[in-house]
């Protein structure tokens, strides 16, 4: 944390860091220092710390900018106070080991930079935070459950907040449709819902703290002593980019550092970037970059290749209607700059004077509107190949939005006086003529995107310009960055979608080609809307059929107008709707939609019928691929295509001309309309007279039936005239119920990944997908299993020395020899009594034999008792769901893993039986060869029954083992620091100490019953003297013998070596799980992952401690 930070610029001057070019007001400067080179009360914290907190960084402070001489300065608070020192002096000087900048991503306006610098002045001077700067070091360390629950909690109100607040901007300003709008109701009304469940949660547990926040040393809002996390905090709460709740005095270091899980919650979606490095591992980074277009400096003029890409952009923008002459475009192209930006770089701001063009070639940047003295608002996503600048550049007006770039981008800018040498004023004069306005604005009144506008006069339509085309010309190809709106106004153009091909189908063109002919565009139609309303990348490809003529209008005229909105829930619906996943996309067969259409309220009679209409409608006539079993797959787009044209007010005659031009190539001919009249023939006297009057038809197609029926002609006619009454009304049915009588579906139910709150032991989590069902083929995942037997195997491997020590030592006295007495001289004797080292194993092949059918046996016991008893994770959603669920208690816990102990134990007590044996046996005295050999000679002689000698102690030990060692860890890691993921589970280290601690006192305890039960396994084995059917010693008498032979220190004969080998099978265990895990691409199992290796019973205790822990984590 905070610590005395003076020293560090007290050396000799270190090489200078080099700061990004677009660090600002509100970044943060992240240290990690050398606590060593502190004073004793700064390395004390640091140590403590760093230590406990899981990170690295242990001081933070905020960087400043003087709004007046534009110089940036760093406020941070050490043990000499808070001062504000100048930001490159005192990044250059630090002797820390790593130096990282996070750029924040709000808007710097000037107003934003002022209230910061005042408060940075405001607090310049205040004394550093000693009373509690070793206890906010301790607060990383001892994180109460209740502070784990305050911090997801508020962290889940805030996202409903943000989802909320889009919500209700989306109703406020977006063009929605009837369906859209109907969605967004239902999800505030749902998301409102859930601000209030999550706001009652979080008081209570305020309330809860209450009695021992008062308690505190200081106010938490006193700002008279801070110390750094507190200040940057503090400056961010000032700013209203944190809420006032947790206080500012809650925040550490790590929590400003990029893990997601740190408790750092940003307002209005603001967030901080990755870490960008100013020097790591003590060596200062030069280049800090992410490497984009290296080679391309500021001032440089085009290569041939941006010189294509500039002549590509511009050709659809006004500027070529400006410059018409070719060779005077060339020249004007020429005459660019590049500019290189880095990410965070404002290009310019709403309301400057515009005076440049700029050309993204590469990079990405963001396009911000603020309305209303609100919020910038993020409208749009530029990527390469897109323009911006247009309209101020074009017209003497201030800058319509904000645009920021969001990666190192490379631009290409030309200024107003060099655009006016080249422009030709004879064709220029004006854009569009009076004529064409006026057509243009009676197109524009009838259209369903700009139905919502007050009024659209001059300045409306200025914002439009005209492009031309040639036929077989690409306007735009699928997968295309979105630039402009198109209405055809001349010639016909076509739409061509290409559609995902299932695995090993024979059409190489997925994605590359035409695609299949979706609709042909006509005067007056509009195309390209869709990615400029949803900020997405072409969903189809538009080729000029003829030569053409369409008005325009770019994304920044598009946006300025507050077009679109409504994208992110629809698709939302769409997708929990579809099941089929394609290239990473998902898709809706016709079950799926017909299912979200809900056709099982259509009249029975005719709902196959209207069902297969709907089907062609949504899909515009496309056939099915034969790969994909006969089923065509509908993609988000053409769902949203259907739901505008819904809204537009033709949209029956639309449909009704849809669905009669089957080939979809603008026309109907004499065989499609005969086709249509066929299906209905049967169920339509109307259309059976059609299809017989031959007056009819020639009428229509001529007396050769050579004639096809363009839209034009088709919208003049009285559709009584060319389609019979039963498929019209089928037609007037469908729009009818897909308008007004579809209920809405919420964008995000129970089921849904980002919106799923779960209630377990008191904690409200957000889940990760759909809930798994539990099953117990997941309890018994071959690859977990392989992962345990290794990391067992090798753990128990290491310590079996110790292991046959401690059982030597319990045995000994009966020997009468006592050659095992302490651990030196045992350990010595034991090495004297073998030829080799493999001696000192002996044994410890049964122990690690039965590693993996103990897990098997106790996860498949627990599964079966946990889903008798209701625990199961369907029964546990549906619990949460009524807010009846009630957590099994940590006694019910215990008695499963009891139980599952109890059951393994007694399966596999023989391989524990013969252990012992093994394991007393030497070079001198070896009467069984193996395993199987002993097991085989201790029945022959002794009977079956003596292969489970030792058993009652073994399992009146589970209970204590489990129930201590369950307490004991349960206990602990409520003091330890936890994983930074949101699921409150330890660190690595923090299971190790715990899981140690617990099995060591678990089985100290119950060190007593494990002697007695080593003295009646080997009964008789030692001195040679059992006789056949000899059934052994009863577990009292051993316990007489020993307490009158040794007192009570002979119950603990051995603990010493017992002891020694807890931590490091713990360690190796832990570890080599994960490495194996990790090799094997196998997910981290929670009933072996918190403590594996925990002596003789690790198993047993072990899944005591894992209900606790796999009850909170299956639901992330």
């Amino acid at each position: 944390m905070e610590k005395g930070t003076e020293e560090e610029s007290k050396q000799e001057k270190p090489a200078e860091v080099q700061l990004p070019r677009s660090v600002d007001s509100g970044d943060i400067v992240l240290f990690n220092r050398r606590c060593t080179s502190m004073t004793a009360y700064g390395a004390a914290i640091c140590i403590v710390a760093k230590f406990f907190s899981n990170s690295k960084w242990d001081h933070v402070g905020i960087v400043v900018r003087d709004p007046d001489s534009k110089k940036l300065f760093f406020l941070e608070a050490d043990l000499g106070g808070v001062k504000l020192r100048k930001l490159s002096d005192r990044v250059s000087k630090s002797k820390s080991h790593d130096i990282a900048v996070r750029r924040l991503s709000a808007m710097r306006t000037d107003e934003f930079r002022r209230q910061l610098w005042n408060f940075a002045q405001q607090m310049t001077g205040r004394p550093y935070e000693t009373g509690t700067g070793l206890l906010q070091a301790a607060q990383a360390v001892f994180d109460p459950l209740t502070k784990q629950e305050r911090e997801r909690l508020h962290a889940l109100l805030i996202e409903k907040k943000e989802q909320l607040t889009d919500i209700q901007r989306e109703l406020d300003n977006a063009v929605l449709t009837t369906y859209q709008r109907r969605v967004l109701l239902a999800e505030r009304t749902r998301v409102s819902r859930n601000v209030e469940v999550l706001s009652a949660r979080l008081n209570e547990v305020i309330e809860s703290e209450r009695p021992v926040s008062t308690k505190r040393m200081r106010r938490e809002d006193d700002l008279a002593r801070v110390f750094c996390s507190e200040l940057v905090a503090a400056s961010y709460q000032r700013l209203k980019l944190l809420e006032p709740y947790p206080k500012a005095d809650s925040y550490t270091p790590r929590d400003f550092c990029s893990d997601p899980a740190a408790s750092l919650k940003l307002l209005d979606r603001n967030r901080l970037s990755r870490e960008l490095y100013l020097r790591r591992d003590g060596t200062i980074v030069s280049d800090n970059s992410d490497g984009s277009r290296k080679n391309v400096e500021t001032g440089q003029t085009p290569s041939k290749e941006s010189l294509s890409v500039l002549r590509k952009v511009l050709k659809r923008s006004p500027i070529a209607y400006e410059i018409p002459d070719l060779y005077k475009r060339l020249e004007f192209l020429k005459s660019f700059r590049s500019v290189v930006v880095d990410p965070g770089d404002v290009i310019f701001e709403q309301g400057e004077y515009g005076n440049q063009l700029y050309i993204l070639e590469s990079g990405a940047v963001d396009r911000f509107i603020t309305k209303d003295n609100g919020p910038p608002i993020l409208v749009s996503s530029l990527g390469p190949h897109t323009s911006f600048g247009m309209t101020a550049f074009m017209y003497p007006t201030p800058r319509t939005s904000t645009i920021r770039a969001t990666e190192r981008s490379v631009l290409w800018t030309v200024d107003r006086p060099t655009f006016e040498n080249y422009r030709d004023e004879r064709e220029a004069s004006q854009i569009l003529s009076s004529a064409e306005q006026r057509q243009l604005r009676k197109t524009l009144e009838e259209h369903f995107l700009f139905r919502s506008l007050d009024r659209i006069g001059p300045s409306e339509l200025n914002l439009f310009f005209k492009l031309k085309f040639r036929a077989g010309e690409e306007i735009f190809h699928q997968g295309d960055a979105h630039d402009n709106f198109y209405i055809l106004s001349k010639g016909e153009c076509e739409r061509h979608i290409s559609h995902p091909k299932s695995k090993g189908s024979s059409d190489d063109r997925q994605g590359e080609g035409s695609g299949s002919l979706a609709k042909t565009i006509f005067p007056g139609e509009s195309f390209g809307e869709l990615g400029l309303m949803y900020n997405s990348r072409r969903s189809a490809t538009i080729r000029a059929r003829t030569d053409v003529e369409c008005w325009a209008i770019n994304a920044e005229g598009f946006h300025r107008l507050h077009l679109g909105g409504g994208a992110r829930y629809l698709q939302a619906v769409f997708q929990k709707n579809a099941s089929v996943k394609r290239d990473g996309k998902l898709y809706a067969t016709p079950e799926d939609f017909l299912k979200f259409a809900n056709v099982d309220t259509f009249p029975e009679e005719d709902r196959e019928r209207l069902s297969r209409l709907l089907i062609s409608l949504v899909t515009s006539n496309r056939k099915a691929d034969e790969s994909d079993n006969g089923k065509v797959l509908i993609d988000f787009w053409e769902f949203v295509r259907f739901d505008i044209v819904l809204n537009q007010p033709n949209a029956e005659a639309e449909f009704g001309f849809r669905l009669a031009d089957r080939n979809n190539s603008g026309f109907i001919d004499a065989e499609e309309l005969m086709s249509l009249l066929n299906e209905y023939k049967d169920i339509d006297e109307e259309a059976g007279k059609m299809l017989s009057s031959f007056q009819f038809l020639s009428n229509l197609f001529g007396r050769d039936g050579s004639h096809a029926i363009s839209y034009k002609e088709y919208c003049k006619l009285p559709l009584g005239s060319i389609l019979p009454g039963q498929f019209r009304r089928d037609v007037h049915f469908l729009a009818e119920h897909m308008l007004y009588h579809l209920e809405p579906a919420v964008a995000h139910d129970e089921d849904e990944s980002h919106d799923y709150v779960d209630v377990v032991n008191g904690y409200l989590y957000k889940t990760e997908g759909e809930q798994p069902k539990n099953t117990i083929k997941q309890h018994l995942d071959l690859l977990h299993l392989l992962a345990v037997g290794i990391s067992g195997a090798l753990a128990r491997t290491f310590v079996a020395p110790l292991e046959r020590l401690k059982i030597l030592m319990q045995t000994d006295s009966l020997t009468g020899h006592k050659k095992f007495t302490n651990l030196w001289k045992g350990m010595k004797t034991m090495v004297q009594r073998e030829t080799s080292l493999m001696g000192l194993f002996r044994g410890n092949a049964a122990n690690v034999i039965r590693i993996v059918p103990t897990a098997i046996i106790q996860l498949s016991a627990v599964f079966l008792i946990r889903e008798k008893l209701g625990y199961n994770d369907e029964l546990r959603k549906q619990s949460v769901q009524s807010k009846e669920f009630k957590p099994s208690s940590g006694s019910t816990k215990i008695a499963i893993a009891g139980v599952s102990g109890l059951c393994a134990g007694i399966a596999l007590y023989p391989l524990e039986f013969i252990r012992g044996r093994l394991s007393v046996q030497s070079a001198s005295h070896c009467p069984y060869n193996g395993i199987l050999h002993g097991l085989r000679s201790s029945i022959r002689q002794t009977g079956l029954l003596s292969v489970y000698r030792g058993l009652t102690p073994s399992l009146l030990g589970v209970f204590p083992y489990v129930g201590i060692s369950y307490a004991t860890y349960d206990q602990l890691r409520q003091f330890f620091p936890k994983l930074q993921d949101g699921s409150g589970l330890p660190t690595p280290t923090s299971a190790v100490i715990c899981g140690s601690v617990g099995s060591l006192t678990a089985q100290t305890l119950a060190y007593p019953l494990d002697t007695c039960r080593r003295r009646m396994q080997v009964h008789g084995f030692l001195d040679g003297i059992g006789q056949q059917g000899d059934k052994g010693p009863r577990m009292a008498h051993v316990v007489r013998e020993i307490y009158q032979t040794q007192g009570l220190l002979g119950f603990y004969r051995g603990v010493v070596p017992n002891a020694l080998k807890v931590v490091p099978s713990t360690i190796i265990a832990y570890y080599m799980y994960d490495f194996v895990r990790t090799r094997l691409i196998i997910e981290r199992s929670l009933w072996f992952k918190s403590e594996a290796g925990h002596g003789d019973e690790t198993l047993t205790a072990f899944t005591a401690k894992s209900i606790s822990e796999t009850t909170d984590r299956s639901r992330l």
